[in-house]
C-alpha cells in the first residue's frame, strides 16, 4: 500500500518493466508503455492477459526494459531532481534572488567550493556569511536536500501549483 510505489521506479532503474493497476501513486511511478504498463481495472483477468502477452513476447520485455532504465535515469535520478528544482527556482524568480545563473552545471554531488573543505562547521558558516558565492551554493544544496526529505504529497502539490502558474508541465513525459 505504498502511496507512490517506489518499487516500480527501482525495477525500471534495473531495466525491469512493471505491471501495475491504476490506483494510488502507481500511474506516477510507471510511465505506461515506457517503464511498464498501467492496467485500468483492478481485476485478475486483465493482469493475467497482460502477463500472458508478455510471456509470449520476450523481445517486448527486453525493449521496454531498456526504455525503463533510460526513463528512470531521466525522470528519477538525483541530477534530474536537481535540474527540475533549479528550473523551478529560475521560473519563479528565486534563482535570480539567490544569484544563481540560468543554467545548472552539476559536477560531483555536494562538492563544496574551493577553500572551505578544511574549515570547521562554525568557520564555514562565517565564510558563508562573508561570501555570496558560497552562500548561493549552500542555499541550493540545502534546497535540494530539503526537497528530497519532503513527503511525496507536498512535493506533488508544489509541482502541480508551479505547473499551473507556469502553464506548462515540468515533466519531459507529459
Amino acid at each position: 500500500q505504498e502511496a507512490f510505489g517506489m518499487v516500480f521506479v527501482e525495477a525500471a532503474a534495473c531495466g525491469t518493466p512493471s505491471l501495475g493497476f491504476a490506483v494510488g501513486g502507481v500511474p506516477e511511478a510507471i510511465a505506461h508503455g515506457v517503464s511498464g504498463w498501467v492496467l485500468p481495472e483492478v481485476r485478475a483477468r486483465p493482469l493475467a492477459e497482460a502477463i500472458e502477452r508478455l510471456r509470449q513476447d520476450p523481445e517486448l520485455i527486453r525493449r521496454t526494459g531498456q526504455l525503463a532504465a533510460t526513463w528512470a535515469r531521466i525522470e528519477h535520478s538525483a541530477e534530474a531532481g536537481a535540474h527540475r528544482l533549479h528550473r523551478a527556482l529560475v521560473d519563479t524568480g528565486m534563482a535570480e534572488r539567490l544569484g544563481l545563473g540560468p543554467k545548472l552545471a552539476l559536477g560531483r554531488p555536494a562538492d563544496p567550493p574551493r577553500g572551505v573543505e578544511h574549515l570547521s562547521r562554525r568557520h564555514r558558516l562565517v565564510a558563508l556569511a562573508r561570501n555570496p558565492r558560497l552562500l548561493r551554493y549552500a542555499a541550493l544544496q540545502t534546497a535540494i536536500r530539503l526537497w528530497r526529505l519532503l513527503p511525496l504529497e507536498p512535493r506533488v502539490r508544489f509541482r502541480e501549483a508551479l505547473e499551473r502558474r507556469l502553464g506548462r508541465s515540468l515533466s519531459p513525459f507529459r
